[in-house]
């Protein structure tokens, strides 16, 4: 049996393997691909958006993104996802990609890009309320989180015209919705209980892309959408930096 000075120090040597873990090289490279990449591909999607039409614009970038995944994670020795997996990454897909990132293109055709921004900025928000039906409550650091964030929102879009276009409004709320359904179900699953399984590792992120850049682009056939060709140089600059840098790589 071990001593109480024993389980001491084991809890010591845990809460400072934790602390390495949490300031580690790996995930402060995380953080700050977070705050660039994935933040500046707001402005980059705006800027696409002259020559690459929304659902296109998206759809497109994540085939290829996905694509490429795909072929990293084989090299790695990932099996292709089981039928199972599939239908599960169909789902995430169509939740996290073909809603989350399809919608927000859609918004930024007639709401600026900060203004965007503004709005998925509420989705922790969401994603806590979201998870209250699950008996989850958020302890005291990620409600001062969320209180935090909540108010650097409003600092930020004091004086904005919210009203300036309703279409793009609906349609950046309906971004943050999928995507927090689509963060929801990923951890806890279905509200009955159900789980929604899909492949582990890479291969599972690069099913939800190519099943979710598919739908993507089967909306912008359907509704008649046509890229400009040949498309200007910052545009085609900007379908690369979000395809490589904010689909693959944030």
């Amino acid at each position: 049996m071990t001593s109480s000075r024993d389980t001491s120090l084991a809890e010591v040597a845990a809460d400072s393997s934790r602390a390495q873990i949490r300031w580690s090289p790996v995930v402060l490279g995380c953080l700050a691909a977070t705050w660039f990449l994935w933040g500046t591909m707001y402005l980059a999607i705006k800027w696409a958006l002259v020559s690459f039409p929304p659902f296109f614009q998206m759809g497109s970038q994540f085939v290829v993104a996905g694509a490429a995944l795909a072929a990293v994670a084989r090299l790695r020795g990932s099996p292709w996802p089981s039928t199972k997996e599939w239908i599960g990454g169909a789902v995430m897909g169509a939740l996290l990609i073909s809603g989350g990132y399809g919608f927000m293109a859609v918004a930024e055709t007639s709401v600026g890009s900060g203004l965007v921004v503004a709005f998925t900025a509420i989705v922790p928000t969401m994603v806590v309320l979201g998870e209250w039906p699950y008996g989850i409550r958020p302890d005291r650091r990620q409600a001062a989180g969320v209180a935090l964030g909540l108010g650097g929102i409003v600092m930020l879009t004091q004086g904005q015209a919210f009203g300036a276009s309703l279409a793009g409004l609906l349609a950046v709320i309906t971004s943050c919705a999928t995507w927090t359904v689509g963060s929801v179900w990923s951890v806890h699953g279905l509200p009955g209980g159900t789980r929604i399984h899909t492949a582990t590792g890479f291969m599972g992120h690069a099913s939800q892309m190519l099943v979710g850049g598919a739908l993507l682009l089967i909306a912008s056939w359907v509704i008649g959408e046509h890229p400009v060709w040949p498309p200007t140089p910052l545009a085609l600059f900007c379908w690369f930096y979000v395809a490589i840098a904010g689909s693959l790589i944030s």
